[in-house]
């Protein structure tokens, strides 16, 4: 048996039974917190040695945030009074094997080992590493609270939209037609958005986007010209729905609405201005 430290033939007889090599990390503290034993696996998934173990105070081999230690220190004390604890999802800060520090997450479960007098004089730790299924569950919750945060968004959008259209609007069929170009500029901007991962786009693409229904790219009807500038996502959504009111407004009643008319559009920026 390895990773022995001053232990009575009792204890040598329990850790005789333990399976050194499981793939489950196992390790036992006397009444004083210090190691006396760890199995393989135990040593693995902490990135240590026995010999950086051995004899060690364990908040002093992994030392944390205060608020950290009080909650183990806690269980480890109930568990010599005689009681078995466990921790759901207990966090611990661990040196990686590249120099970083990393938040890493343990189930734990401590049992006490008594002697002859009953007497809790060892903790029995059995630990599973579930990082990768805290970080998955925290992922997923931040994208459900992003999609609820955009729903959310995107009703509002919805509703400023349909009064746009009201105000506009000469009868049923005019207010139904102004809203569909309305909600299919709004989706060309979002399905952009999606592929490029939420990032915003360059405010030149969205007034290109803008015209593009109405007016061909090649026809030489309008210039841009401007500093390149990226928008945030949400003044992205924004400028969308403004070129397509302008572009309408140009297709309707301005220069695109006669034969030879052109459209010039310059941008510039002035301090923190977009002008």
């Amino acid at each position: 048996m390895t990773n022995l430290h001053k232990l009575d033939e009792r204890m040598h007889a329990l850790l005789a039974r333990l399976p050194d090599h499981s793939s489950l990390p196992m390790n036992i503290l006397d009444k004083n917190l210090v190691f006396v034993w760890a199995n393989e696996a135990y040593l693995e998934a902490t990135n240590t040695t026995w010999d950086t173990l051995i004899g060690r105070y364990v908040f002093e081999a992994f030392p944390d945030t205060e608020d950290r230690v009080k909650n183990v220190e806690k269980n480890f004390r109930k568990t010599l009074a005689g009681h078995p604890t466990h921790m759901e999802e207990q966090p611990y800060e661990l040196l990686e094997p590249d120099g970083t520090i990393k938040t890493h997450y343990w189930k734990a479960f401590q049992d006490p080992i008594f002697d002859d007098e009953g007497n809790a004089t060892h903790i029995i730790q059995r630990a599973q590493d579930i990082t990768d299924e805290v970080e998955l569950r925290q992922v997923n919750e931040t994208i459900s609270q992003e999609l609820d945060h955009r729903i959310r968004n995107l009703f509002t959008v919805l509703n400023a939209v349909a009064r746009l259209t009201a105000d506009g609007a000469e009868d049923v069929e005019s207010y139904v037609e102004g809203f569909q170009a309305r909600l299919q500029a709004m989706g060309v901007t979002y399905n952009k958005l999606s592929r490029e991962m939420w990032q915003g786009q360059s405010f030149e693409m969205v007034l290109r986007d803008s015209l593009a229904p109405f007016i061909s790219k090649a026809s030489g009807r309008y210039t841009l010209s401007g500093p390149d500038l990226t928008l945030s996502v949400k003044s992205t959504k924004d400028a969308s729905l403004i070129f397509h009111e302008l572009t309408t407004n140009a297709v309707k009643y301005g220069c695109f609405s006669v034969p030879d008319g052109h459209l010039t559009v310059k941008w510039w920026i002035e301090g923190n201005d977009l002008m």
